[in-house]
């Protein structure tokens, strides 16, 4: 048994008109690309403020630490006082 597969041209109004089609996807591509990238840089940029403002507050608390800290060693006498009494 033989299989004959008939192959016709394509005429060129076909041919413009997948090329159209094709043309249409790829910007219609490009624009999403474009807009996730837009998006991707957004929520980089909310990540690395939020990621700033956590170090900034860490900082903070431990320098409200350390004079608290400081504070009371200083009402007892200090740190030297402690040692030598």
């Amino acid at each position: 048994m033989k299989i004959v597969f008939s192959i016709r041209p394509i005429s060129r109004k076909a041919v413009a008109k997948l090329l159209h089609n094709q043309q249409s996807l790829q910007l219609q591509s490009n624009e999403k690309i474009k807009a996730l990238e837009i998006e991707l840089n957004e929520v980089k940029e909310d990540s690395t403020k939020q990621d700033t403002n956590k170090v900034d507050s860490f900082y903070r608390d431990l320098r409200e630490d350390k004079q608290q800290n400081n504070s009371t060693t200083n009402k007892k006498g200090g740190l030297l006082s402690r040692f030598f009494k």
